[in-house]
């Protein structure tokens, strides 16, 4: 059996638009369209997205914070002490990116043990856990879970969970804008880390997974930002230690006013340094976001900002040898230091499949 092309499964109206490769109007389009007919049938329909538009999202701007990897033993003996753990249940995804570990509930460590998990999370950069009964547990345990890690954010523009009073959950149901990607776009990578533009950018975040692609696809790429810093020169990185860029949500408050979506406060320009350090390691780390939030290099001519902005994007596109995938399953939660890693979805399941994660950030 043929598989349909996106194209021949839309209605005219739809598929009108799409031919004009219009990726807001089509976005639009599928998006009622899923609201009218798909959403009644997600599993998980209490941790659907919500368009409400509000205001004030309780922006932090900048707040005290204690580094809870600072505060983890590094025998980790809580992590390891949990029921069903032992040395063969990890396995490591690349030599120095990403670690799949199986047998071990998240939902039963203690505020030691989520301290070990963040050190953790710090060294491999990303953390998949399979088999994990956390997404049963409710929204409250989501809050708590979280709130160790810092404060939860709340996205300026992307839909956040229905269900009232966790309106610092981000719902990820991607369907609608992977079929419009698809449409109108050859392909769809975009590397970052998320929210940028904000004072202090998110650190340790969870993706938790409600419902997956019955056919597969829909995996998350990551690449080691460390790793992008480590790999250059000791001349670039002597000069990229020396640069700030510009970080705005004015690209993403745009894309979602253009497509009828909440902008929940006015973009803010922040300076970011190009080059971080990790409070827990003190490991440098490359924090170059073009495809969302740095509009510019500080203190460069266009002509040398084009170009060194090129260049970091595509030393990180580039860079299979420190990449890793991760492919998903339902009841899995992946765990990953915003601070070391870039990240991006992929666009390659079947029109109709439903990918549908929960983001605590």
């Amino acid at each position: 059996m043929i598989a349909k092309t996106p194209v021949e499964i839309l209605d005219p109206e739809v598929a009108a638009l799409a031919a004009k490769y219009d990726v807001y109007e089509v976005h639009k389009a599928l998006a009622a369209r899923d609201v009218a007919n798909a959403y009644p049938l997600a599993k998980y329909p209490e941790y659907l997205p919500s368009t409400e538009h509000g205001s004030n999202p309780g922006y932090h701007g900048e707040f005290d914070h204690i580094e809870p990897g600072t505060r983890a033993d590094p025998a980790m003996p809580n992590l390891k002490g949990l029921p069903g753990y032992t040395e063969d249940c990890i396995r490591y995804i690349t030599p120095r990116l990403g670690s799949i570990i199986k047998g071990v509930q998240l939902s039963k460590l203690t505020a030691a043990g989520l301290d070990e998990l963040a050190l953790l999370a710090t060294q491999r950069g990303v953390l998949a856990f399979h088999d994990q009964d956390l997404k049963d547990q409710g929204i409250e345990k989501f809050k708590e879970f979280g709130n160790h890690f810092g404060p939860l954010h709340r996205h300026p523009t992307q839909s956040l969970v229905m269900a009232p009073r966790t309106r610092r959950l981000r719902s990820v149901t991607s369907h609608e804008r992977k079929e419009a990607h698809s449409l109108t776009e050859c392909r769809y990578v975009q590397w970052h880390t998320d929210q940028c533009h904000e004072p202090q950018p998110p650190a340790v975040s969870m993706l938790v997974a409600l419902e997956v692609p019955a056919t597969g696809g829909g995996d998350t790429l990551f690449c080691s930002a460390t790793r992008a810093y480590d790999t250059l020169s000791p001349a670039m990185q002597k000069f990229v230690c020396t640069l700030w860029s510009e970080n705005s949500s004015k690209l993403i408050s745009d894309s979602s006013a253009k497509i009828g979506g909440p902008v929940r406060r006015a973009p803010v320009p922040i300076a970011h340094p190009v080059v971080r350090v990790h409070p827990t390691t003190g490991q440098r780390s490359l924090f170059h976001n073009p495809h969302f939030s740095t509009d510019r290099i500080h203190n460069l001519k266009e002509q040398e900002n084009i170009a060194i902005g090129n260049f970091l994007r595509n030393h990180i596109e580039n860079s299979q040898d420190f990449q890793c995938r991760v492919r998903w399953a339902e009841g899995a939660v992946v765990v990953y230091d915003q601070r070391v890693v870039f990240h991006s979805a992929t666009h390659d399941y079947e029109p109709g499949d439903r990918r549908h994660l929960l983001r605590i950030t």
